[in-house]
């Protein structure tokens, strides 16, 4: 953790600065720098649980966004978006493969698991 952080961080938990303020500050640049973009985490209407997740790899803005099992950003018409950490996946490239968006939210597999495993340690089943 660099410093910024560690103070952003103290100051949101002495209720000295709010916690999305502080998200919006630590994250806000597209990983990928193929065109530079930034957005803030609630500018981009991500919840604190995608803020979270979003942290754990290289994120891409909308415009870098490409399929993280092909690597290609071909056929953006056919990349799903996941709901919970944002990683993008051709419809095509899913296994089983999906012929049309799913209707309302949808998780990724890798959200999936972990969702199962955040369960388990509560000794429930997801």
């Amino acid at each position: 953790m660099n410093e910024l952080s560690m103070v952003l961080s103290a100051a949101t938990n002495w209720g000295l600065w709010d916690r999305s303020v502080a998200l919006d500050i630590l994250l806000g640049l597209c990983l990928d720098t193929k065109l530079g973009q930034t957005g803030h985490p609630t500018c981009l209407q991500f919840t604190l649980n995608m803020t979270e997740a979003v942290k754990t790899y290289k994120w891409q803005c909308i415009e870098c966004k490409s399929c993280i099992l092909c690597g290609t950003s071909e056929n953006d018409d056919q990349l799903l978006f996941c709901d919970d950490c944002d990683r993008g996946y051709h419809m095509y490239c899913l296994n089983p493969p999906v012929a049309e968006p799913p209707e309302g939210s949808w998780s990724c597999h890798l959200c999936w698991e972990l969702l199962k495993e955040k369960a388990s340690a509560f000794g429930c089943q997801a």
